[in-house]
């Protein structure tokens, strides 16, 4: 880490670069190169992160100079870049709203770790180390926080980066931004006036949830948020998968969807079956790949109850890992809203005044008529009856119990009645709602009216961002005792 000003320059020999970040970038670049049907840029579908946890080594360069604004001069701290200029643009407008405190990205070090990441721009916010939140506190107590981190893994370190949508940045620099002619889009556009997103390991031995939040832009006119919590169970292969292509498949299907489709209704499910499509893509690779590698004996392993993780390579061959979704797409242009479910990960949609919507959590005693319809359909199914044990529901699996009754699983589990089949709804957005999306170790300890208070006392009481009071609500759940890995995404709409 690199801090320059006119007095100083200090270095901190740290970290890069986890397989999951890489892949994830080189499948965003190769669905670019794959998917492009003309030489036009303007046609290139486009993947922006708004919020993502970078992993590096701790024994390298960072390879990222890092600086409060306060101490930048624009004048002459940028010549050095290949664009000074457009360099120097975009930090003043990534900048130009900055509390004292908050540590940015002011450039990336050429041949650096950050850079073979490609994931950094100029402008990039750090919000965090580990599982603590940086909290305005300066770059020296980034330097502190690096040092005394306490992270498990002793060659690894998590950094946790946002950024402006692109729609801000271009609205703060005066440009003018493309307006479909379909006059069905703009009916009742909506504006993100901020998004943030956490996530805390809490007690368990390792952190399965993955999260996303991203801006993803189509040819010409659309520009969505996409925006979700997977919750890993068994491990984090399903929930990964998920996360890395999730952003992809969906920006793929905006590319190919017609713009002009007719009236509003049209393009509601268009947004509808954008998301079921990806979804269904997501569940269908990962199932095929699960299949292949029951050929040579599939990963298999030791299930931990208490901790619900998996050691390598050793106990039944039936487990597999898993990972509910709830994620929200919202079409900015429209304020419409699609919002897909799958097991007993959370959203949900609150007023100034009231809970709005929230989606249904799969449980077993909600889809006893589902198994129970299934067995006598088919007197061979390997549906068994859902069980009640201590008031707790499970569905029986194999060697396992099961507390959800959908999610995404491999082929054993799918079989035996845990199907991805997911809820998707469509809504229209209004300015003043907020929408939160959260893994059920939130849920465990809060429920949707609790937490709906929370966040908007957060928001138009104390003036919080979306980022602190994601981070807010995850701490709140592990302090209540929350047992599982904890993840909040948090859209402010206007």
């Amino acid at each position: 880490i690199m801090q320059q000003s006119k007095a100083n320059v200090g270095f901190w020999e740290s970290s890069v670069i986890a397989a999951t970040d890489g892949s994830f970038l080189a499948d965003v670049l190769e669905s670019m190169e794959y998917c492009l049907i003309s030489d036009d840029d303007s046609m290139s579908p486009t993947v922006r992160p708004l919020q993502f946890v970078a992993t590096f080594r701790r024994r390298e360069s960072l390879g990222l100079v890092l600086a409060e604004p306060v101490s930048v001069d624009t004048e002459t701290d940028f010549d050095d870049e290949e664009d000074p200029d457009a360099s120097r643009q975009l930090w003043q407008l990534a900048t130009a709203k900055a509390i004292d405190g908050e540590v940015y990205v002011k450039g990336i070090v050429e041949g650096g770790q950050a850079e073979e990441l490609g994931i950094f721009h100029i402008g990039d916010r750090l919000q965090g180390i580990g599982e603590l939140p940086l909290a305005e506190q300066g770059f020296d107590r980034v330097v502190q926080m690096l040092q005394e981190d306490t992270t498990p893994d002793p060659n690894y370190i998590t950094l946790h980066f946002d950024r402006m949508s692109y729609s801000d940045l271009t609205s703060g620099s005066g440009a003018e931004q493309s307006v479909s002619s379909s006059s069905y889009l703009m009916e009742k556009p909506i504006h993100v006036s901020d998004q943030g997103a956490w996530s805390s390991q809490g007690r368990r031995s390792s952190q399965e949830d993955r999260y996303i939040l991203h801006e993803l832009h189509d040819a010409k006119d659309r520009s969505i948020v996409l925006a979700g919590v997977f919750d890993g169970h068994l491990g984090t292969a399903a929930s990964s998968v998920a996360q890395e292509q999730l952003p992809i498949l969906v920006t793929q299907e905006m590319f190919l969807s017609p713009q002009e489709q007719g009236p509003l209704v049209q393009n509601e499910k268009t947004l509808e079956n954008i998301l079921e499509v990806s979804w269904q893509s997501i569940c269908d690779m990962y199932r095929s790949q699960c299949d292949i590698e029951m050929e040579d004996g599939c990963r298999v392993a030791d299930y931990d109850a208490r901790e619900g993780t998996l050691n390598a390579n050793t106990g039944a061959s039936d487990a597999v890992a898993g990972t509910t979704a709830a994620v929200v797409a919202l079409d900015k242009s429209t304020g419409r809203l699609a919002i897909l479910n799958c097991g007993d990960s959370r959203s949900f949609v609150v007023s100034e005044k009231e809970v709005v919507y929230k989606t249904v959590d799969h449980k077993p005693e909600r889809e006893l008529e589902r198994f129970l319809a299934e067995q006598e359909r088919n007197s061979e199914t390997l549906y068994k009856t859902p069980q009640c044990r201590f008031s707790r529901w499970y569905v029986p699996v194999g060697d396992y119990e099961y507390a959800v009754s959908r999610s995404l699983e491999g082929p054993f589990a799918t079989e035996r009645g845990i199907v991805s089949d997911a809820d998707i709804d469509v809504l229209q957005a209004e300015p003043g709602t907020t929408v939160v999306i959260a893994t059920d170790g939130l849920w465990e300890i809060s429920d949707t009216d609790e937490v709906a208070r929370a966040v908007q006392s957060m928001r138009f009481t104390h003036g919080k961002s979306a980022g602190d009071a994601a981070k807010v609500l995850c701490s709140r759940a592990i302090e209540k005792g929350s047992s599982d890995n904890v993840s909040v995404v948090i859209l402010y709409l206007d």
